[in-house]
C-alpha cells in the first residue's frame, strides 16, 4: 500500500471510531496534513488543495476559541504550510502566518524536534517561494 493509501485508510479509520470529539477532528486533520504533502509530491495539487482546505478552516475556527491550548497554533501552522504547497500565489502569506504562529509557541515547545522540523520545512518553502518570484520582480522593475 502506498503512503497516500495508508494515510487515507488511517483518516477513514479515525473517522469510523470517532465519537465526534474535537480531538478526533484534530487527529484527522493531522493525518490530512500529511496526506496533502504526499499528494503535492505526487503532482496531485488540486486533490491536495481539496484535502487541506477543510483542515485549515477547522483549525482557524479552533484558533478563535482557543484559550491556552499550546498545540493548536502548531497544528494550524502545519496545515497552513501544507496549504501553501497547494497554492503558490497565497504561499508567501500562508508561510508568513505559519512562521508567526510558531513564533508564539512557548520556548519549551520551540525546541522540540518536531517543531524544529516543521519550522525548517516552512523556511525552505519560503526560500523556494522567494527564489521563484525573483525573476518576476526583475521583469516588473525593468530588469
Amino acid at each position: 500500500m502506498h503512503l497516500n493509501g495508508a494515510a487515507r485508510e488511517a483518516i477513514e479509520n479515525r473517522r469510523l471510531v470517532s465519537d465526534g470529539a474535537v480531538q478526533d477532528y484534530r487527529d484527522q486533520g493531522e493525518l490530512s496534513t500529511w496526506l496533502t504533502m504526499t499528494l503535492v509530491r505526487l503532482g496531485r495539487t488540486a486533490e491536495a488543495a481539496q484535502t487541506i482546505t477543510p483542515v485549515v478552516k477547522f483549525q482557524r475556527s479552533l484558533a478563535t476559541r482557543n484559550h491556552g491550548d499550546q498545540w493548536q497554533p502548531y497544528e494550524l501552522a502545519n496545515a497552513l504550510y501544507a496549504q501553501a504547497l497547494t497554492d503558490p500565489k497565497q504561499a508567501p502569506a500562508l508561510l508568513r502566518e505559519a512562521t508567526s504562529l510558531f513564533d508564539t509557541l512557548p520556548a519549551s515547545m520551540r525546541n522540540l524536534h518536531d517543531v524544529r522540523q516543521w519550522r525548517t520545512r516552512i523556511h525552505q518553502a519560503q526560500a523556494k517561494s522567494v527564489a521563484q518570484n525573483e525573476p518576476l520582480q526583475a521583469l516588473r522593475s525593468g530588469g
